[in-house]
């Protein structure tokens, strides 16, 4: 129904597990895309970013980066893609922001947190995740003058 206040109008690329496998969203589901936003910003592009994004190709880069789905979730799973290497999401953030010839702006040890923080963020169980006031202290984002006067 359009304009129903419970449907997530979240883009594919930034929506969270149970919100585009379950169709739950809350403030939790927020957190994902927070993390993925983030990593947009310094990147230039999502993590799970796609030319023509499609769920089955979302929910592949979900297992080539974290591992398999959970189990209510294991019915989701597109049949195997040759095009997707398993890689960490802190290894994978770490080559696509230092790769040749780009400007960084970070230094290592910078990005090797944002890669910590955004496996944190963007773990498939809402429950195994941070909260908004935890990822605030988290030493990348603590870093961050602009960071530390948002009110949250």
């Amino acid at each position: 129904m359009p304009g129903d206040p419970r449907r997530s109008r979240c883009t594919l690329i930034f929506q969270a597990p149970e919100e585009l496998l379950d169709d739950e969203h809350g403030p939790e589901t927020d957190i994902p895309s927070l993390g993925c936003t983030v990593f947009q910003l310094v990147v230039g592009y999502s993590p799970f970013a796609g030319l023509w994004p499609k769920k089955d190709n979302l929910v592949r880069n979900w297992i080539s980066t974290f591992g398999d789905l959970p189990q209510k979730w294991k019915q989701h799973t597109p049949p195997p893609n040759d095009d997707y290497d398993p890689v960490s999401l802190p290894d994978w953030l770490h080559d696509t922001y230092f790769d040749e010839g780009k400007e960084v702006e970070f230094a290592e040890a910078h990005i090797e947190e944002l890669g910590e923080l955004s496996q944190w963020i963007l773990q498939y169980p809402p429950s195994d995740r941070p909260s908004i006031s935890e990822v605030s202290k988290h030493p990348w984002l603590a870093k961050n003058p602009v960071a530390l006067s948002i009110s949250i």
